[in-house]
């Protein structure tokens, strides 16, 4: 007679002990699935099945891979293992994403969207939407409580044109309670919002001509601009703005607590210190000048990685530490780009996870800690939905995040948390889609 082991079941059958959350109630199903009744999940939008191939279900909401994950995290005796674990769990959540709506924005006739952004603030969720005409949508602002419900028809006749610039809308960027927009021809757009007061501001050519990308970090805006980048550390004023001299145009940024990082045109990236006046240092030697391979990404995650994609489809993560002549720690492989500088790229809030729109206009996604793609890439020709350029009505159905494919070009890229749950935003055409990750 075998021994009774709390958390455990013995199998007679197979004369082993098992996990007792793992015993199986009533008749054991096939493993095996036919595909008459794959074909069927599907069409009625139900959670696959736990053993469907990967080449039907991608993105499957219960794989083995989340049922031995759980197993590992609870029966892990470190606490490395169960980190691991529980990244793991929450990558295979994000890969079964399926929540999805499409809403029309009202852009005028032949004008497609360019950048957006999203915000939560007192209570109420905030959204700016900008197109090529200049024009910047503003959505009326939705309590928290309602903004993941909100219906895909009541979404789509809430945007009003608040804002005109003088071009296209090249980025919109946040903190905490203010939002800046850029155009590309150098004009500038400041919101604050308790108080409700918008500036606008037009740098001289000297200090800001074809507004590439905007970084803003509390009251330090950077502008990444023609043959330089532009530091305004007082956001609503030029008196002190600073140029940081790169000899290239700035396509990427990003802003630490007094260190300010560009990537260029002709593939160098500096990093500059804001107290002092020095150049800036140039990192990674000849990494990617040698070659003239574009940076269109930068960030610094966890403190001490410097996370680089380039507009030749590599995305690598380096040490920050020991940047000169360095080989990358991690590869994100999958990437499509070979020549658009304006891919956007999107960073869940805890850096655990990395997403970027390719030039197929395929999103992909990826872990941070294992370099390990969200989805399979071997996704089957039935399951690809494939979203036109120009929405004319709303759509609301599940879809998987992995499995859409966007007529146009995919011009930005969002993660907004709302309390526990992440929505990511993309523009295409005169659509903006959400998806809401990790929900089925």
């Amino acid at each position: 007679m075998p021994k009774e082991l709390p958390g455990f079941y013995f199998d007679a059958e197979k004369n082993r002990y098992f996990p007792s959350s793992s015993k199986p109630d009533g008749k054991a199903r096939s493993s095996k699935p036919h595909l008459q009744e794959v074909r069927a999940t599907n069409h009625q939008h139900t959670p696959k099945p736990l053993s469907l191939p990967k080449s039907l279900s991608p993105t499957c909401h219960r794989s083995p891979s989340v049922w031995h994950a759980i197993q590992r995290s609870r029966l892990a005796k470190h606490q490395r293992e169960r980190i691991a674990a529980t990244h793991q769990v929450m990558s295979a959540q994000l890969a079964a994403t399926r929540a999805y709506q499409a809403i029309p924005v009202p852009v005028y006739p032949g004008q497609t969207l360019t950048a957006f952004a999203a915000g939560a603030y007192e209570g109420k969720v905030w959204s700016l939407a900008g197109d090529s005409y200049g024009v910047i949508h503003a959505f009326d602002p939705s309590p928290i409580s309602d903004f993941l419900s909100v219906p895909e028809h009541t979404f789509q006749h809430s945007w009003t044109r608040a804002y005109q610039l003088d071009s296209h809308i090249s980025s919109i960027c946040s903190s905490d309670s203010r939002w800046v927009a850029t155009s590309f021809s150098s004009s500038i757009l400041i919101h604050d919002l308790p108080s409700n007061r918008t500036v606008g501001l037009s740098p001289s050519p000297h200090l800001a001509c074809d507004i590439w990308t905007s970084n803003l970090r509390n009251r330090s805006l950077v502008l990444g601009v023609r043959q330089h980048a532009l530091l305004m550390q007082d956001l609503e004023s030029l008196r002190d703005a600073r140029r940081l001299e790169t000899q290239s145009d700035v396509f990427a940024l990003h802003q630490e607590e007094s260190l300010v990082y560009t990537g260029s045109r002709n593939g160098s990236i500096r990093r500059f210190d804001t107290r002092t006046r020095a150049p800036g240092l140039t990192l990674l030697s000849e990494e990617f000048t040698k070659s003239s391979n574009s940076i269109t990404y930068l960030n610094v995650i966890k403190d001490w990685q410097l996370l680089v994609s380039t507009i030749r489809g590599t995305i690598e993560i380096f040490d920050v530490r020991y940047l000169q002549g360095s080989r990358p720690l991690l590869a994100l492989l999958g990437h499509v780009n070979s020549y658009q500088p304006k891919l956007p790229h999107a960073i869940t809030p805890s850096q655990s996870h990395f997403f970027a729109a390719g030039l197929d206009g395929r999103i992909r996604g990826w872990s941070l800690l294992t370099g390990e793609p969200l989805s399979c890439s071997s996704t089957s020709p039935f399951s690809i939905m494939e979203i036109p350029g120009h929405q004319t009505h709303a759509v609301d159905t599940p879809t998987s995040l992995f499995a859409v494919m966007f007529e146009e070009l995919i011009t930005s890229l969002e993660i907004t948390q709302v309390r526990h749950e992440l929505c990511l935003f993309a523009t295409s055409g005169s659509g903006l889609h959400r998806f809401i990750l990790g929900r089925p």
